[in-house]
């Protein structure tokens, strides 16, 4: 894939084309980002993103800054990643793009968690649960988001309401019959159980979690 990117970027940059030769240098930094090179991802997004601004293509610098942060999340600069998150929310707000704007609130929350600010946190991801509840998907980022501000839920102690999304987060990941969601979520409740000292049912999540890795 690389090396289709790379000659069609040539091939884009011959023709003075800037829109393919932004959408070339996005992808060929997704190639990078797959695969950890995280510092190869970025020169190639940061030049993407200089393109598509002078283009004013609103949605694809949203695209691109939401990859720089995926980025910098790899890099563990989270406050720098925060900042491209933070700027591509309000983009995909505008375009009316609901699910996008999820997703990047969702982001927005995992990155707070990792900065340690639970409050702020909290309120991305309850703000991404509603899109997607809304929305009514029961796909793959549904369960993210469900399991992920279930987690949350868990880390601030609010452990009834955590119960009820994870739940809702398993349910779907064994209708999908996703593995590694499932293994997830059930580790998750364990630890809702763990911390609220209710030890019992604590081991019989994380056994059941064991299980399912299997």
């Amino acid at each position: 894939a690389l090396k289709f990117y790379r000659e069609s970027l040539k091939v884009f940059r011959d023709l003075a084309d800037p829109y393919y030769e932004a959408m070339c240098l996005n992808n060929i930094g997704g190639v990078y980002l797959s695969t950890g090179q995280f510092s190869d991802a970025l020169t190639n997004f940061k030049l993407a993103l200089q393109l598509r601004q002078k283009m004013g293509a609103s949605l694809d610098i949203a695209e691109t800054l939401h990859n720089m942060g995926e980025t910098s999340v790899g890099m563990s600069r989270y406050n720098q990643a925060l900042d491209h998150y933070l700027h591509a929310l309000p983009l995909w707000r505008t375009a009316g793009d609901r699910r996008k704007a999820a997703i990047e609130s969702y982001s927005i929350g995992t990155v707070r968690e990792y900065l340690g600010r639970y409050g702020q946190m909290l309120e991305s991801k309850e703000e991404a649960v509603g899109i997607f509840n809304d929305l009514d998907e029961g796909g793959y980022w549904q369960i993210v988001v469900l399991s992920g501000y279930g987690r949350a839920l868990v880390l601030v102690g609010r452990f009834d309401e955590a119960d009820e999304n994870l739940n809702v987060a398993l349910r779907l990941a064994q209708e999908l019959e996703n593995a590694a969601f499932i293994v997830k979520v059930l580790e998750s409740l364990g630890d809702s159980h763990f911390y609220r000292g209710e030890l019992d049912e604590a081991l019989r999540r994380y056994e059941e979690a064991s299980e399912a890795a299997l």
